[in-house]
């Protein structure tokens, strides 16, 4: 499954290389329901850790740089290699086309991003009206922090959206009140917000 692009400081110990594909890599979890002292070794480490990680997972390294971003983590082998093969038809005849190794990461990262907030926000329509409830009080404390507006100030409605302002797009929430738009994300740090008012635009 997708997930929102982590940084991770090194691709880890416990992890075997499947597949490498320019800056991608595949990895299984080693000993992971096998026998022996090393499946022991790796499932006592996760105990002790309280975790326990999804057996595979697909890794992004920005050229010059000694850290990994995680793109996906998989509970079956099958899932993983969907992935894969995504990024080798959708993504990588892309990566070329960038002026810089952080362009390309923000392309890609942005592209990640993209695909779990349409996720989300597919499971938010598949949802009761009451989880729905939920979810948009959520989503208005949060609008109201971000924005410092306000509370007399009424979102009607917020989507997953693309704002592309320059050469790369970014990924995040659009919150519509009566009165004015409010695009908000943040990708590799980077913080972007903006605000148009709608009452001059009619």
């Amino acid at each position: 499954m997708w997930i929102e692009p982590k940084e991770v400081l090194a691709s880890g110990q416990f992890w075997r290389t499947e597949k490498v594909l320019k800056n991608f890599v595949y990895q299984s979890r080693k000993g992971r329901g096998t026998a022996g002292l090393y499946g022991v070794l790796v499932d006592t480490y996760d105990s002790v850790q309280n975790k326990k990680p999804p057996p595979y997972r697909i890794l992004y390294k920005e050229d010059g740089k000694d850290t990994y971003f995680v793109l996906a983590l998989c509970m079956t082998d099958t899932e993983a290699g969907q992935n894969w093969n995504w990024l080798e038809t959708e993504i990588l005849p892309k990566v070329g086309q960038f002026e810089s190794p952080s362009e390309t990461t923000e392309f890609i990262c942005g592209k990640i991003s993209s695909i779990v907030a349409n996720r989300e926000s597919q499971a938010e329509l598949n949802n009761s009206d009451c989880s729905e409830s939920t979810q948009y009080v959520a989503a208005k404390r949060k609008f109201l922090n971000l924005f410092n507006i306000p509370k007399d100030e009424k979102l009607v409605s917020y989507y997953s959206c693309t704002y592309w302002p320059g050469k790369l797009p970014s990924q995040g929430w659009l919150y519509l009140t009566v009165n004015n738009l409010y695009f908000h994300s943040i990708i590799l740090g980077k913080e972007t917000k903006e605000i148009k008012d709608m009452i001059g635009r009619l």
